[in-house]
């Protein structure tokens, strides 16, 4: 019967990072107060198909979904990053937050295009002008995209999502461990 179990646990969790491979950027610690974003980055770019239009090459946004954007449509202030996003590409433009064609986002624009943008696990904090961002949503949904948020034909590759301020869930191979030592534990009491 353990026999049985451990094989089930085990073909579980191939499954598990087979799902997971093709996910280069793990984003957590997703928080955010009315005026400012914190996240934690780590990955590279590779696996991402890229942006369709050039311009959008070189941009990375955050797209506030659910009931998380209250601000308006304006684009007069700019924003504030704690660091790049990325170790090895710098900002050329920290951008603005608003609303265009329908998407509520922040942009910015780095110094090369990001197709070989790579962090490791860097802690962002995103200061926006204005406090934008509603502290009461029930779906503060919060997506991370490579491109142009506000582009009419939607040019961005979206890089992960995230609903903000939602405790991060317990790393899949900390579960495993778990499973395995509570079905340890029960053995042992069995004998």
């Amino acid at each position: 019967m353990i026999k049985k179990i451990t094989h089930s646990v085990i073909a579980l969790a191939a499954l598990f990072w087979m799902a997971n491979a093709n996910a280069t950027f793990v984003f957590s610690d997703v928080s955010y107060t009315s005026n400012s974003v914190t996240f934690t980055i780590d990955g590279d770019m590779s696996g991402y198909a890229s942006p369709v239009s050039s311009n959008s090459l070189t941009q990375f946004n955050l797209i506030y979904g659910g009931d998380l954007w209250l601000g308006d449509s304006s684009f007069s202030y700019e924003n504030i990053w704690s660091r790049p996003v990325f170790d090895n590409k710098t900002f050329i433009d920290p951008g603005h937050s608003g609303t265009h064609n329908g998407e509520n986002y922040t942009w910015s624009r780095y110094n090369s295009s990001l197709i070989d943008a790579a962090v490791s696990s860097a802690t962002v904090t995103l200061t926006l002008a204005e406090p934008d961002l509603n502290i009461n949503a029930s779906n503060p949904l919060i997506t991370f995209v490579w491109g142009w948020a506000g582009s009419a034909n939607d040019d961005y590759t979206v890089l992960g999502r995230a609903l903000a301020g939602e405790a991060p869930a317990p790393a899949p191979l900390a579960l495993l461990g778990l499973g395995l030592l509570a079905l340890g534990i029960t053995r042992k009491r069995k004998s």
